[in-house]
């Protein structure tokens, strides 16, 4: 069957078909005015079938360009009176985050964008907005219904373009909302095209955008203590994302209205935390915590608690100020086995105690259980030589380290101070109902220290 298709060429690459063994092929001409006639696709010669061949598979114009030549945002300038915060950056074209303060301030307000380019070919220049409520293509030159033209340009050849901006458009599109009315967190992007008069599709390259209106869940306090100088405070927190931590103290009321007033501190990453700047003993302080994401919004704050700062005393101070007349001192172990109270080694440990121990959950625990059963303990040794020497070479080094802690603050050198303490633990909770049983008068200081 004689079957014939006529491809015009009008102009310089233009697409056009021929057939091939039945199958369409599309042939880029390169002179005004080719035309190709077939009436049979067998006729149609070896030199058109190269032709097609070599078109298919060597670059060309048609592919698609990708991101724009030399693109980038070389400034951002505020043109109304304000100050862009830190996560806008003035240049790059890394994300900009907005916060729900930053929606705030930024709320009525205009900016420049200044960008640069490598020198295109001539052509059409577009920059369109996909901001939140509106829909943006970004491999079409052409303005969109549904999507916000910030620039456009035709027989572009520049190396720089400015447009400008409502930062309320940028923030909300074509919606009505405010920055409180809507809690969200939504990306989007300004789309940079250009498309040169030799180019079947633009190039395209996009500056990103992250909105967050949505603030983290508000922290809850498990427990709250007073030491000497200081309150110590624990939290449990819900949130998925990544947070960090800003701890308030006030002797008066603190909510969330008044905590500008409150003394604080932020950018913590643990749970708990000991508050010593400012802290008077007798003193009692509210204490709250907020959580803080990483696009600056702070939570509400916690429920607020309170804690006494009071001087700590041990338990050889506790038995003395209830009446008890025996001699002693800080370390039970350490005046029996030597036979003095140890007035220097006293101050060190004591000073360890108060600032190395006490501030964490294993000190804590440690200094509380030393309490229940150290006396205990110095009542077992107390007629054995043998076992006061060996109490006095283990208490060398656990002087020494307690130095070394107070010196250096050193971690490792606490897990070695508790690793020692625990050794004394094990040997006086071993025999404690063997003591007490033995020595009725040392039960006694035990309750009278507990």
């Amino acid at each position: 069957m004689t079957r014939e298709r006529l491809c015009g060429i009008e102009g310089p690459l233009r697409t056009t078909v021929a057939v091939i063994d039945g199958t369409d092929v599309a042939l880029s001409a390169l002179t005004m005015g080719t035309m190709i006639s077939t009436t049979n696709t067998t006729r149609l010669g070896w030199s058109a079938s190269l032709l097609a061949v070599a078109t298919l598979l060597a670059p060309n114009a048609f592919a698609q360009s990708g991101e724009v030549s030399g693109f980038t945002v070389s400034n951002v300038r505020e043109l109304t009176d304000f100050t862009l915060d830190d996560r806008f950056p003035e240049t790059g074209v890394t994300e900009r985050v907005i916060s729900i303060d930053d929606c705030e301030l930024y709320t009525g307000q205009r900016v420049a964008f200044d960008i640069g380019l490598d020198a295109p070919e001539a052509g059409d220049l577009i920059v369109k907005l996909n901001a939140p409520e509106t829909t943006c293509n970004d491999n079409t030159i052409s303005e969109e219904t549904e999507c916000i033209t910030l620039e456009k340009q035709v027989d572009w050849t520049d190396t720089s373009v400015t447009f400008n901006l409502d930062m309320d458009q940028l923030m909300f599109g074509n919606s009505a909302d405010d920055c409180l009315s809507n809690e969200r967190e939504t990306t989007f992007n300004i789309f940079f095209m250009h498309q040169g008069a030799s180019e079947a599709s633009p190039a395209s390259s996009s500056i990103p955008f992250r909105l967050d209106l949505k603030a983290p869940e508000a922290p809850e306090i498990s427990s709250t203590g007073g030491g000497d100088g200081q309150v110590t405070v624990v939290w449990t927190d819900t949130n998925d994302e990544t947070v960090t931590y800003k701890v308030y103290w006030s002797t008066t009321t603190l909510d969330d209205g008044s905590k500008g007033a409150a003394d604080s501190v932020d950018g913590l990453t643990a749970t708990s935390y000991s508050i010593t700047s400012g802290i008077v003993n007798g003193t009692t302080y509210n204490v709250a915590i907020s959580a803080v994401d990483e696009a600056g919004n702070e939570s509400t704050l916690s429920i607020v608690q309170s804690a006494t700062a009071q001087p700590s005393t041990d338990y050889w101070e506790h038995y003395q100020g209830l009446g008890g007349t025996d001699t002693g001192g800080f370390c039970f172990i350490a005046t029996v086995s030597y036979g003095t109270p140890m007035a220097g080694e006293l101050n060190t440990l004591r000073a360890f105690r108060d600032n190395v121990l006490l501030p964490t959950d294993a000190g804590r625990a440690f200094v509380e259980e030393y309490y229940a059963w150290g006396r205990f303990a110095a009542a077992w040794i107390a007629d054995k030589p043998a076992l006061k020497a060996v109490a006095r070479v283990l208490l060398a080094p656990l002087v020494w380290f307690a130095e070394l802690a107070l010196a250096t603050s050193l971690g490792w050198a606490l897990v070695l101070v508790l690793m020692m303490l625990g050794g004394l633990m094990a040997v006086g909770r071993a025999y404690r109902n063997h003591v007490a049983r033995q020595n009725p008068g040392a039960y006694l200081y035990s309750e009278i220290g507990a």
